[in-house]
């Protein structure tokens, strides 16, 4: 009976509650548009593509920044702000049909590390979200950080007139290294050698003038700039040591006189015999020409020369009685020239060598037993003392005091030891030392 009572008024009323729950939704969806409808007034919001890929490329006081424009081919500019939003570039962008690469230069930056912000712009202004990267800019402070590649030692070839410049191992960025050096023709050359290239030849190389370089280096594998050291000089170091005969040659100039005695006596075994010996010596043609006679040597390259050994025909064991004998120098004189004139001719000068030679050196043979000349007209002597063969064999030794270079070396014989008074000289050898690298 109760339940009759509640279906029968469930039946009255349930036309009412659905219109009233009809109602209520309506209200609650006018509601949903009211607080909706407020974020719409503007018309709807729009993000263009963003800077895809962003690359930082680091610089000597500027930087480049590259991103990738992708699918939007809305995008035609582009805003970067960096130091805190204190500076700021736009770029533009120009659109093909695919993806886009966008590269922009920030010049005249400090040295620091900055954070950039990118946004990106459509036609209609759009803007996108931001994008961003982290950069280092370098400068000065960078720069005075790095240290030159050190070098392990360095050969200089005289004959082949090169030098082998040889590194240590190289510091983390390093990218190689630029010589500069002036060679023998005066020119200035250039030559870059990469981080790899352990060893490094100068030809043609002027070892006067020594060599500079400097160290390059790149402070990350996508900069965009290098960084050089100051240049540094590196000078040779000269040392005293012997002249190299196996270059010279006779020079022959007017007023020379070289004529040998015998096919065996001729010029050359002056820088080609041994020090110090009996047979095979210069001799001049005996009565040929007067005292003072003189001979020319070209040494095949200009030195600085310091000191001098000349050696008599004669030795320490059975031809000691050769030494101060016969056409052995008492008295000479050695001249020096760099580049003489080769017309030029003493014996109208009244035996001036002229301007262009210099006296190196007035020589006088001192035996230390005495200078003491035997009459007669023996060719050999029979009172050389220990001391005086031990002199003689070692050689006779003159410094210079010239510190000029010079090519060509003459020998200028005044006096000698023979007692007849003949006209010839005799010379077994000669040694030279110089200042060379």
């Amino acid at each position: 009976m109760e339940n009759g009572i509640f279906i029968r008024i469930y039946q009255r009323i349930k036309p009412m509650v659905m219109v009233c729950l009809l109602m209520c939704s309506v209200g609650a969806c006018d509601q949903m548009t009211d607080n909706y409808q407020k974020y719409l007034e503007g018309g709807e919001i729009v993000y263009p593509g963003k800077a895809d890929s962003i690359q930082v490329h680091p610089g000597n006081y500027r930087v480049e920044l590259q991103w990738l424009v992708m699918s939007d081919l809305s995008v035609n500019s582009a805003v970067v702000y960096w130091n805190y939003r204190q500076n700021s570039r736009k770029v533009n962008i120009s659109r093909t049909t695919g993806i886009d690469t966008v590269k922009v230069v920030l010049n005249d930056m400090e040295e620091q590390t900055y954070t950039f912000e990118i946004y990106t712009f459509d036609r209609e202004d759009n803007q996108s979200v931001k994008a961003e990267a982290i950069g280092v800019v370098y400068g000065d402070k960078y720069r005075s950080s790095l240290l030159d590649r050190a070098i392990r030692s360095f050969d200089y070839n005289e004959e082949e007139d090169c030098l082998a410049i040889n590194w240590e191992n190289a510091d983390e960025g390093t990218v190689g290294v630029e010589i500069m050096y002036t060679d023998l023709n005066g020119q200035d050359r250039t030559l870059s050698a990469p981080v790899k290239q352990e060893n490094v030849l100068l030809e043609n190389f002027n070892a006067e003038f020594g060599f500079k370089f400097s160290t390059v280096f790149m402070p990350d594998s996508m900069a965009i700039d290098t960084f050089m050291t100051a240049f540094k000089q590196i000078e040779l170091n000269k040392v005293e040591k012997e002249v190299d005969k196996s270059l010279f040659s006779l020079a022959v100039f007017p007023g020379d006189y070289s004529v040998q005695n015998a096919a065996a006596n001729n010029v050359s075994q002056v820088w080609t015999n041994p020090t110090g010996c009996s047979s095979n010596c210069y001799l001049s043609l005996v009565g040929g020409h007067d005292l003072p006679q003189w001979f020319t040597m070209d040494m095949g390259k200009a030195y600085e020369l310091t000191r001098f050994k000349y050696f008599m025909r004669g030795d320490a064991g059975t031809n000691s009685n050769m030494l101060y004998a016969s056409g052995n120098l008492t008295e000479f004189e050695v001249w020096g020239a760099l580049d003489p004139d080769f017309s030029y001719n003493p014996d109208d000068h009244g035996g001036d060598f002229g301007p262009d030679w210099v006296l190196l050196s007035h020589c006088v043979v001192n035996r230390p037993s005495g200078n003491y000349i035997p009459p007669g007209t023996a060719t050999t002597r029979s009172d050389n003392t220990e001391e005086d063969i031990a002199v003689a064999v070692s050689g006779h030794e003159y410094s210079f005091d010239y510190t000029g270079k010079v090519r060509y070396f003459r020998i200028k014989g005044i006096g000698t030891w023979d007692p007849r008074q003949r006209q010839f000289i005799q010379v077994s050898s000669i040694q030279l030392w110089g200042m060379q690298y």
